[in-house]
């Protein structure tokens, strides 16, 4: 979309991107900060001085991921949530100090959650919408590995209406694995922080169901051009304006 006018043409533009987006943008969303069940540990529950595990692998189909499994032990909590900060600090899990000297142990985390879909959503696209897990991320649902995203500072998807064993209507449940390790050294060694960071779903999960055609992530981009005149006021500004577009159909 482009315009151009001796007039600033700004709200004129404004409402044909919005238009653009309103027609492919029209979506649902719900907050999925609630109703988790979390734990600390690979396996089981992690005690307060053991070590951290080096570099602990759940595998690509553990127990926990499953939708039988029983997490009626763990802990309920809601997010964002810090899986790291109510543990004790412990000499003996970190005789070094542990990422940013707190003595903290960075144990690996565990959340489980129930959810259902509803029917009439069939056809839709449907994904979640995590705002920051620190630091390296594992996703099942229903038992199916789905996602990993390895960065605690970015902001990751993950969709769900291309899972075969996502069901439509009925119940479901996630499974989502975080290692917090960012070792002693912080950037140095795993390209962090030497400071504490936390770990865990620290921010707020979006559950988001939109038209198969719809407006892509960060797809609405909008920048302007003025002309100044010789008295410095201005002459002329062009507004630019991008609306971009998928279909997941």
């Amino acid at each position: 979309i482009f315009f151009r006018s001796m007039v600033p043409p700004t709200s004129v533009v404004l409402f044909m991107v919005l238009w653009e987006a309103v027609a492919y943008g029209v979506r649902d969303e719900l907050s999925f900060d609630f109703g988790w069940r979390h734990r600390t540990g690979l396996h089981d529950w992690a005690k307060p001085d053991d070590r951290p595990p080096v570099r602990p692998d759940p595998g690509p189909s553990p127990p926990e991921a499953q939708a039988q499994y029983d997490d009626s032990r763990w802990a309920g909590v809601q997010l964002p949530h810090d899986g790291l900060i109510a543990g004790p600090p412990s000499k003996a899990a970190c005789p070094t100090g542990c990422s940013g000297r707190s003595y903290i142990p960075r144990h690996v985390l565990w959340y489980r959650k129930a959810f259902a879909l509803p029917a009439d959503w069939a056809g839709s696209a449907i994904w979640l919408d995590f705002a920051g897990s620190f630091r390296e991320t594992t996703v099942w649902v229903n038992g199916a590995l789905v996602a990993t995203h390895a960065c605690g500072y970015t902001p990751f998807r993950v969709r769900l209406d291309n899972v075969t064993a996502v069901r439509i209507g009925g119940p479901n449940s996630i499974a989502v694995f975080v290692d917090p390790d960012n070792g002693d050294e912080g950037a140095r060694d795993h390209g962090s922080g030497w400071w504490y960071e936390g770990g865990g779903l620290y921010r707020h999960v979006t559950l988001v169901r939109a038209s198969p055609v719809h407006v892509e992530q960060d797809g609405l981009f909008a920048h302007s051009d003025l002309t100044w005149g010789p008295d410095g006021s201005a002459t002329s500004a062009a507004v630019h304006a991008r609306v971009s577009l998928t279909n997941t159909a």
